[in-house]
């Protein structure tokens, strides 16, 4: 067959046949180089064949791929058991007008007591809205003991001996919580500074008032049960004093007729008149119990007029 398809007395029909299937299998030969060169290849391994519990070994994930395709290498949210990433470290791409190659070097620490371990990586291929995973295939390393074998002979040795340990004073950590302490304290008395102070102001102002009203309050039950007119005059010097302190005018210097310039209210004009009467004029002690609550309600409506001016910052 094979002498007949080249004799060269043959009939042209068997050369055509002949040169086609030259062209064919040309064709088959440089889609399979170009295919077996644009291969997508993965592969990751331990630089290192051991590794000791808490130290680090170097795990290196290659990828070969088509300089079309889009790849993604795991990142710290990756789930690297059994053992944990301690940093990672990317190479630039390098690319020609077909292939691009990546590499990242990861160091990972075990504290399994495995004694081998062994690691998948995965590798994401981007396709479209959609990923495809691609494994990286598996390799091992083995766990280096710090304990040498064990024997039966072996003793154990006891220290129980108390060994302290100095704590040492960190600087820098207490400079960094004062001065964030500091600039907290800062922006809050820029923002809230002035709210603070009238908050501050109006706490003590209430304190004040209370023990006020209360030592009033008692100087009133004494007044009702001996008539003295020393009460009388420790209960209005009182009430001066507290008015003089809430407004910041000299009550105490102040006659009635001053002080009712002030305030006209009708209320206080006849109790004031009243407590003047008993003192200077040598008259009985003419004052009511219930007058004396006038001078109180009449000091409480100041406080919440004073109250009322701090809020409003007036």
């Amino acid at each position: 067959m094979y002498l007949n398809l080249f004799n060269f007395s043959g009939s042209e029909i068997k050369l055509e046949k002949l040169h086609r299937l030259v062209v064919i299998i040309g064709c088959i030969f440089v889609g399979l180089t170009r295919a077996g060169a644009q291969e997508l290849k993965i592969e990751g391994r331990f630089l290192s064949d051991s590794i000791k519990i808490g130290a680090e070994a170097p795990y290196v994930l290659t990828a070969k791929y088509p300089s079309d395709m889009a790849l993604l290498f795991p990142d710290s949210a990756f789930d690297f058991s059994p053992f944990e990433l301690v940093s990672k470290t990317f190479a630039p791409t390098v690319s020609d007008s077909a292939m691009s190659y990546d590499s990242v070097v990861y160091y990972l620490t075990t504290f399994e007591i495995d004694s081998v371990q062994t690691l998948d990586m995965e590798v994401y291929k981007i396709d479209g809205y959609d990923s495809i995973t691609l494994s990286s295939g598996v390799d091992s390393i083995f766990l280096k003991s710090y304990v040498k074998e064990i024997g039966p002979e072996t003793e154990l040795k006891a220290d129980t001996a108390y060994e302290e340990v100095k704590l040492q004073f960190n600087t820098i950590l207490w400079l960094i919580i004062a001065g964030v302490f500091v600039v907290t304290a800062i922006i809050v008395a820029l923002v809230f500074g002035r709210q603070i102070t009238r908050q501050i102001q109006i706490y003590w102002l209430k304190k004040r008032h209370r023990k006020f009203a209360k030592a009033f309050f008692v100087r009133m039950n004494q007044l009702a049960e001996r008539g003295d007119t020393k009460q009388v005059e420790h209960l209005l010097t009182e009430w001066k004093h507290y008015l003089e302190k809430l407004q910041k005018v000299p009550y105490s210097t102040l006659t009635t007729k001053e002080i009712l310039k002030l305030h006209s209210e009708e209320d206080i004009k006849e109790v004031l008149r009243n407590i003047d009467r008993s003192l200077y004029a040598n008259h009985p002690l003419n004052v009511p119990f219930e007058q004396f609550d006038v001078l109180l309600k009449f000091s409480a409506k100041q406080f919440e007029k004073k109250i009322e001016s701090i809020r409003n910052d007036r």
